[in-house]
């Protein structure tokens, strides 16, 4: 178990052969900045990829030894990217760090067959956090590569994430499985038929109250909810509590069958409006409301 990242660093720092990290157009004050700490920390040995001179200047201004680390000129994006590939996939570098690079180009690189890094047909994206209210490093897939993944790609995702986790010395890291359910509605989705509406109205993002189709039916829209501690059973939305509510079997109870589908609601549908609780008591308390279901 890893309990924050202060431990992970501190394995970083035992090994004996310092991972490579390549930083692509490492032209850049932030990325030097964080690649220079890292060093001086003894947890890696970087490989700059970029424009030598400038890397040089902006090394020179933050007052690390640029002679000390491994400077690759390579002044065009696109090659700077392929490079940086090349290196890993040949085992010279461990790690490509972002750097200056644009997330698209830096992926269409990435991913080619034939001169990417990708080593089955799913690449993921896992982003690992350490929260103040939970006891150990954490991690969630995917956050970005896979935004509507089918059934083989979450399976190809968690296993990815199985594999980091081995990689990091975790033997059995638990996985749970979160909005195990049929359908989710929220005009934020661009399936939503009022995404369009959404996008121009709140720019900046919407509220955070959604309904879900739990796999099954009423019985298992209740159990889901019985099963739910945080969560209160109440018709009203934006409290600063979390609620829940079966709206076939109250709010719309008056409707027919007919009419319920016709609004969207089937005897599946959990509607949630998420409150002000910690976000972490919330993730838990539905993921064991869906463990119930299943």
């Amino acid at each position: 178990m890893i309990k924050n990242f202060e431990q992970l660093k501190e394995m970083l720092k035992a090994m004996a052969v310092k991972r490579k990290v390549s930083a692509l157009l490492a032209q850049d004050d932030h990325t030097l900045e964080a690649i220079s700490h890292a060093y001086r920390d003894g947890m890696v040995e970087p490989v700059l990829i970029g424009d030598e001179p400038k890397i040089r200047e902006i090394l020179a201004q933050i007052g690390t030894d640029a002679d000390k680390m491994t400077i690759i000129h390579v002044e065009d994006p696109t090659e700077a990217i392929q490079k940086a590939a090349d290196m890993a996939r040949d085992g010279e570098v461990d790690c490509i760090m972002k750097g200056k690079t644009e997330t698209g180009a830096l992926m269409k690189v990435l991913v080619n067959r034939e001169r990417g890094i990708r080593k089955n047909d799913t690449m993921s994206l896992l982003a690992f956090m350490e929260s103040p209210n939970y006891h150990k490093v954490f991690a969630i897939t995917d956050v970005g590569l896979l935004t509507y993944p089918s059934k083989d790609q979450k399976k190809a995702a968690i296993q990815n994430a199985v594999e980091a986790f081995h990689a990091l010395g975790v033997e059995q890291p638990k996985v749970a499985i979160l909005a195990a359910v049929e359908k989710v509605n929220h005009p934020s989705l661009p399936d939503h038929p009022d995404h369009a509406l959404y996008e121009k109205y709140f720019p900046n993002g919407g509220g955070s109250i959604f309904t879900f189709n739990i796999k099954g039916g009423v019985e298992e829209a209740h159990k889901f909810i019985d099963n739910l501690q945080v969560f209160s059973l109440l018709a009203n939305v934006a409290d600063v509590k979390s609620l829940v509510i079966h709206p076939a079997s109250t709010t719309h109870s008056q409707m027919t069958e007919e009419e319920l589908l016709g609004s969207g609601i089937k005897p599946n549908t959990i509607r949630l409006s998420i409150g002000t609780e910690n976000v972490d008591d919330i993730i838990e308390d539905l993921d064991e409301a869906f463990k119930a279901v299943k």
